[in-house]
């Protein structure tokens, strides 16, 4: 971060490459605003064609489900993992867990919500000098 704003480093570059790659293996995903944070990602995803990001499902099995293909469950898990596999391609060792065990997921309603929403990303490498896990 250099004057409020991001400049990736290796691993930054490939998080955003990931990210885009999201729509172009996959035809019903459209992208929207992002930014990468030094320690966070932020991204917008529309699933084209489906009227819901996800679906509950009661588990009929000892062990639950994994996220049913195509949802935004799935969506992140792949990009998660493909992040995760192209940054262990660097060598070395990577001695935290690169990412949270989940992730926060919100429903865009309308478009006071998206508008919200996108200047919260626009906005957000400013607040990083303020960002408790900031360190120079």
């Amino acid at each position: 971060m250099i004057d409020n704003e991001v400049r990736l480093n290796d691993w930054g570059r490939v998080l955003e490459s990931e990210w885009l790659q999201i729509a172009i293996l996959r035809s019903y995903v459209a992208l929207d605003a992002y930014v990468v944070m030094p320690n966070h990602f932020h991204g917008i995803l529309f699933l084209k064609g489906q009227e819901r990001a996800t679906q509950r499902v009661a588990p009929t099995e000892e062990k639950p489900p994994g996220p049913k293909a195509a949802s935004v469950g799935a969506i992140v898990g792949q990009f998660k993992s493909q992040v995760t596999k192209r940054l262990k391609s660097f060598g070395g060792k990577i001695e935290e867990p690169i990412w949270q065990r989940n992730y926060y997921e919100h429903v865009i309603r309308d478009e006071d919500d998206l508008n919200r929403i996108l200047q919260y990303i626009e906005d957000n490498p400013a607040g990083w000098l303020k960002d408790e896990y900031y360190a120079p």
